[in-house]
């Protein structure tokens, strides 16, 4: 696999050969366009993008996200393996709940009032593409024995949202219940998707186990989604042909086409004029 000084210089030139889409707040660069440009930097990206992204979010200026097939890296909640972990990935499925949009705290100020200074503190966790390490998440109230005076205003914060994808029901094996997987959803992608939907997210499969030195014997896996995607489902096209045409004016004509409707319960023909016009009334 190739280093960061040479996955660096690639990726300048795949931005200056190709164009990359600009949705607004986030970049969306396509993954087949890099593997017809690099074939070693397409495997980077989906083999370590926690050392890509930081780097390449540096040269945009902007929040990534990706898409296009990423081969072998395209599962569902079913299939998704531990070997994925800490890769990048496509999952597909159904939006089952969604939790509400709340600010995450990226940046606290604090005042000093006898020193007449001002404080800050960064925080960072798991669910963040950066290179720097994890904080922890104490929140300073005192430096040196003296109070510090939270500033709300002046603090730093980001949108955060986590969503359930469930597997699409009929792609569940039969006699067996969907699975699901839990995302996460930072900034402009929060708030972008309802339950219902039926999406493709995409990002990296990553494991949360806070600052412990002690290795647990299982993590809480979730995607943190860059890029999603939804699934058009084809509509159904009614036909109109001739042949079931001539049937509908058959039926018109026939003086039983009402009492056709329920024909165990005698009688009560207005009832069941009504309930035909419902049926076709649209």
């Amino acid at each position: 696999m190739i280093d960061d000084r040479t996955a660096n210089s690639q990726f300048k030139k795949y931005l200056s050969t190709y164009e990359i889409i600009d949705s607004g707040k986030r970049v969306i660069l396509d993954i087949n366009d890099i593997r017809r440009h690099s074939r070693e930097l397409c495997e980077f990206i989906l083999c370590d993008p926690e050392r890509f992204i930081p780097m390449a979010e540096h040269e945009v200026k902007r929040p990534l996200g990706f898409k296009g097939a990423l081969g072998t890296h395209f599962c569902t909640p079913r299939t998704i393996k531990s070997s994925y972990l800490q890769k990048m990935v496509c999952c597909e499925g159904i939006v089952t709940s969604v939790s509400h949009v709340r600010p995450k705290l990226r940046t606290s100020v604090h005042y000093d009032e006898i020193k007449n200074q001002f404080f800050e503190k960064e925080y960072r966790d798991g669910t963040m593409i950066e290179r720097m390490p994890i904080t922890d998440t104490t929140y300073p109230t005192n430096f040196e024995g003296r109070t510090l005076i939270p500033e709300y205003g002046l603090s730093t914060y980001k949108d955060f949202q986590t969503i359930v994808l469930q597997e699409m029901p009929e792609n569940a094996p039969a006699g067996q219940l969907p699975r699901s997987l839990d995302c996460v959803c930072h900034e402009d992608l929060a708030d972008s998707v309802k339950p219902g939907d039926r999406i493709k997210v995409y990002g990296i499969y990553k494991t949360l186990h806070g600052l412990s030195h002690e290795v647990p014997s299982k993590f809480k896996t979730v995607i943190v989604i860059n890029s999603i995607e939804r699934i058009k489902i084809d509509e159904v096209e009614y036909g109109n042909e001739e042949s079931d045409i001539e049937k509908f004016l058959l039926l018109t004509e026939s003086p039983l086409k009402f009492k056709s409707i329920a024909p165990t319960i005698f009688g009560h023909d207005n009832i069941k004029i009504a309930l035909a016009l419902q049926m076709v009334g649209g």
